[in-house]
């Protein structure tokens, strides 16, 4: 019995040894303000703050203390999240990037102009990662739904709850360029933008060359109108 035994027990610990239990990591970064101007104000030090919220879409507890939040890729361990800090299944966590570096608030903060933002585990093996673009005041970028692949723009954040149906896909980042174009019968203006391009057709005689514009710009949308104060259609 002795003779069986042995290789039983060097088999089972070279089992334990070689093949290692791996737990999955269920953490995303669900959604975060870089451009707080009042909209959002930070229970602990009662002022604004850009956030990041961590969101866990599984179905048990992670305990992400000791994971890293970075705003930049080359750096894995930019700031390391408190010991203890968990995420209850479907639930939310909030973290403030206001370079406070004290609880659930970060030694950095969000650039508005557009960055990078990941989170790793301890030993450094990345779990979610975005790098986003040009962000608008008080216009959060989150999942379309929780723990979603895809990205979108919020009018209305929610640090710490479900994401809203109320979004957009991209946000008008510079004036748009304009050129008259000639079609059969009538002339056409189009305008680009770098998130899409659009043409309309112009209400009374519109000619090529120098031409007078107003446009008002809006949170996500530029609206162009006419030298005579008419609406594009």
């Amino acid at each position: 019995m002795k003779i069986s035994i042995v290789p039983i027990i060097i088999f089972v610990t070279c089992s334990v040894l070689l093949f290692p239990s791996r737990v999955k990591a269920q953490i995303v970064i669900n959604e975060f303000l870089s451009s707080n101007t009042g909209l959002t104000v930070d229970p602990d030090y009662k002022e604004s703050a850009d956030w990041i919220e961590l969101h866990n879409p599984g179905p048990s507890a992670v305990n992400i203390g000791g994971f890293y939040l970075t705003d930049n890729f080359n750096d894995k361990q930019k700031w390391q999240i408190p010991e203890g800090t968990s995420i209850e299944a479907a639930r939310f966590l909030v973290i403030w990037a206001d370079s406070r570096n004290t609880g659930l608030h970060t030694n950095f903060n969000l650039s508005a102009s557009g960055e990078e933002l990941a989170i790793y585990t301890a030993s450094g093996v990345l779990i979610d990662s975005i790098s986003f673009g040009l962000q608008d005041p008080n216009i959060s970028m989150g999942r379309k739904n929780d723990g979603d692949l895809k990205w979108v723009f919020f009018t209305q954040p929610t640090p710490g709850a479900a994401n809203n149906d109320v979004t957009f896909n991209g946000i008008t980042q510079n004036v748009p360029q304009y050129s008259v174009c000639h079609s059969r019968n009538y002339k056409h203006i189009w305008w680009r933008n770098p998130i899409y391009t659009r043409w309309f057709r112009p209400r009374g005689e519109f000619s090529a060359g120098k031409q007078a514009f107003s446009i008002k710009q809006y949170n996500y949308y530029s609206v162009t109108h006419l030298s005579n104060g008419e609406s594009p259609r």
